[in-house]
């Protein structure tokens, strides 16, 4: 086992939650301290009436894993596996060596395990429905086993209220019974462990608002993509069940489509039909098109395009099934899920209709920049560039208007990309779209005209943001300086950019030193007034800048006494000076 260090557990928990764990360190909250071969384990009295038990695995490299059974779950270790880190590192001896234990049951006798267990049963009688639960074997059962218990377990907590807010029952169980269906998969009883899983979900969908009085801070959804996930395993293994690869279908597509109507709308198994498409057979298909249909009222009456992937989930099964494509398209015309129709007569070679479908009942920008591309690949690439430039004539869209002249100038049409660049600048003035501009006029041999235009159209606006930015790309430094003048301070940051003069600095420095210094001061000030480390380590390499300024103009003695101002104004500010220090200035 490796030497922990505080900065180690500092780390991993991060400032806020190392001093609060410190402060349990130091009033002595972690008791009954226990070691496991590598496994150090304790109890820690936080602000519930029960303590939390805390673990920690440490081996030669360092802290391997942790583990806590409080509520906590929003990144790095809790206060209390904090208090138990520290406790170790002051004192290692604390930690009393006991066998692991496995070994510790293993000593003892069939007679001894059974009192033994007894008394664990009348001292905590919640332990009792474990005696009930099966095990896994060495061979895989023929049929899953009866998982009748483990739906008693979650069915008996989800009716039962949550005692106060950091209850963790339904998560224990959960968590519980997601063990006992991972040690069946672990022996390779795939049949069983999918079973154990179903049943899980199963009960939630049941109860859904009960489930949901539960999970208070999203701990419990975070279980069930946990059980999903490791229900598509199962199901890779049981692809070939005819019996138990139904169930699962049922199951995964019955939790979907739960999550839509019902639940967070959190993409629960957002994968299962992906899923379902690769792995159904033919039999399986009717009862998962009356399961999805069944739920098709409920879908349409949400907000968004729930719908839409089912429908496209129905249509893709119905080709699975050869089911003739006229009824098909035809459905797909009565719910007017036009995108979908596009992409099916896509596919059934039917390019014509597609476009017409495309031209007469999808106008969204956004729809045809995602539909436009698929009729490219369809060979119809001058529908697709047809309908592309009607569209930003409605409704300027720019990655619209990149994707065109990507096209243009794959096919070499370079009159065309001048334009459409043309139009991209005047629609939105940027420095991409100047650059652009630049590379398509200059291979024309139009530059200096058209260059002349634009900085005429910019000063007209008084778009003295974009002038600057235009003089910096040409490396007209003495222009970019004095259009920086003309900018009003009291444009919105969205336009003006981030910090337009620290950009103008940035690019000039070289060139323009004594001008870039004074940016750079004001802007490492700025820094150091938000009072945060990782803003004093900007505010550092900003003096690191002006320090390298200062000697590239033989001005040393000038930086010397910036450097002492700031040192000696900032004195009381300790993390700002280790800052300092670590940039060497």
């Amino acid at each position: 086992m490796a030497k922990l260090t505080v900065q180690q557990v500092r780390q991993r928990a991060g400032d806020q939650n190392f001093a609060r764990g410190q402060n349990y360190y130091y009033d002595d909250a972690i008791y009954n301290t226990v070691q496991r071969g590598n496994q150090i384990e304790a109890l820690c009295q936080g602000s519930a009436d029960e303590p939390y038990r805390v673990k920690a695995v440490i081996d030669d490299s360092g802290i391997a894993s942790t583990s806590c059974t409080c509520p906590y779950d929003y990144g790095g270790d809790c206060k209390h596996i904090v208090a138990l880190l520290l406790t170790y590192v002051s004192n290692p001896e604390k930690f009393t060596q006991v066998p692991k234990v496995k070994d510790v049951l293993r000593e003892r006798s069939r007679d001894e395990l059974i009192v033994l267990i007894q008394r664990m049963v009348e001292r905590h009688p919640d332990l009792e429905p474990l005696l009930e639960m099966p095990l896994p074997r060495k061979k895989q059962a023929k049929t899953p086993i009866n998982v009748d218990t483990f739906r008693q377990q979650i069915h008996k907590v989800l009716k039962r209220a949550p005692r106060g807010w950091n209850d963790s029952g339904l998560f224990d169980t959960m968590q519980s019974i997601i063990n006992s269906a991972e040690s069946f998969s672990k022996a390779g009883d795939w049949r069983s462990a999918s079973s154990i899983y179903s049943v899980v979900l199963e009960e939630v969908i049941a109860e859904t608002n009960a489930f949901f009085m539960h999970d208070d801070d999203g701990q419990l959804y975070e279980a069930l993509d946990e059980v999903i996930s490791a229900l598509y395993e199962c199901l890779e293994h049981l692809a070939a069940d005819a019996q138990q690869r139904p169930y699962l279908f049922k199951t995964l597509l019955a939790v979907c489509l739960w999550d839509n109507t019902e639940g967070r709308g959190a993409d629960l198994a957002v994968d299962a039909p992906e899923m379902i498409l690769r792995l159904v057979q033919p039999e399986d298909i009717p009862a998962l098109r009356a399961q999805v249909l069944a739920a098709k009222p409920a879908l349409q009456r949400l907000y968004g395009n729930s719908w839409d992937f089912y429908a496209e989930f129905l249509a893709d099964l119905d080709m699975l099934d050869h089911v003739d494509p006229d009824i098909v398209l035809q459905r797909l015309r009565e719910d007017e899920r036009y995108e979908i129709l596009f992409e099916k007569l896509l596919a059934f070679g039917r390019a014509d209709e597609a476009v017409t479908v495309l031209e007469e009942h999808i106008d969204g920008t956004y729809e045809r920049m995602r539909l436009l591309p698929a009729l490219v690949a369809a060979g119809r690439e001058d529908d697709a560039l047809r309908l592309g430039r009607a569209t930003i004539l409605k409704r300027y869209d720019d990655e619209m208007m990149a994707w065109l002249i990507e096209r243009y100038q794959a096919r070499g049409d370079l009159n065309t990309v001048f334009e459409l660049q043309q139009q991209r600048m005047d629609r939105n003035p940027s420095s991409l779209n100047y650059q652009g501009l630049k590379a398509a006029a200059s291979t024309l041999g139009q530059w200096d005209a058209v260059r002349s235009q634009i900085i005429n159209k910019l000063t007209q606006a008084q778009n003295f943001n974009m002038l600057a930015r235009i003089y910096l790309i040409d490396e007209q430094w003495d222009l970019a300086w004095s259009t920086l003048e003309q900018v009003d301070p009291k444009q919105s940051t969205w336009y003006a950019g981030p910090a337009l003069d620290l950009e103008v600095a940035e690019a000039s420095r070289h060139a323009r030193p004594e001008k870039a210094i004074p940016v750079y001061l004001k802007h490492a000030e700025a820094q150091i007034a938000v009072r945060k480390r990782e803003h004093y380590q900007m505010a550092a390499s900003y003096l690191a800048i002006v320090r390298d300024l200062y000697k590239q103009t033989g001005e040393t003695a000038a930086w010397k006494k910036v450097i002492a101002r700031f040192r000696d104004e900032y004195r009381r500010l300790p993390a700002l000076q280790e800052e300092l220090d670590r940039a060497k200035v």
